[in-house]
This record gives C-alpha cells, sequence and structure tokens, in this order.
C-alpha cells in the first residue's frame, strides 16, 4: 500500500469514514475511478462534496447512465 493512499485514508478517517471504508475511497481515488458506488448512507453524506471522486448510490449512477445513454 503507497503512502499516498494511507495519507488519503488517514485524511477522511479525521473527516469520520470508519478506516476500511477510508482505504477503499483512497484506493479508488488512487486508480484513477471515477465513481464509486456504495449503499452506506453514512458513507454518502460524508462524501457527498469530494471533488476527487463521486461517491453514488447504485440507484442514482443508473439514473445517471440512463440520461447519459438514453
Amino acid at each position: 500500500m503507497s503512502l499516498t493512499i494511507e495519507g488519503m485514508a488517514e485524511a477522511f478517517t479525521r473527516l469520520g469514514v470508519k478506516a476500511m471504508d477510508a482505504l477503499h475511497v483512497a484506493s479508488a481515488i488512487a486508480s484513477g475511478a471515477e465513481w464509486l458506488l456504495t449503499t452506506d448512507k453514512l458513507l454518502l453524506k460524508k462524501l457527498r462534496n469530494e471533488a476527487r471522486i463521486k461517491v453514488v448510490d447504485p440507484v442514482d449512477f443508473v439514473r445517471v447512465l440512463q440520461e447519459s445513454y438514453p
């Protein structure tokens, strides 16, 4: 695990994100993911303004896809 991922994860935990969730989010960002899908309402709330990745509910993601590819 790179220090960059560990550092990002630590920053997310300071925002109140659970440690394992923080590692998942940091890893997704480090790998270049644009989206992270979750049904965890608390995670969605805490990361709704995260600029580096869009954290959304799977149902909302499907809506985005349907709007983008009618």
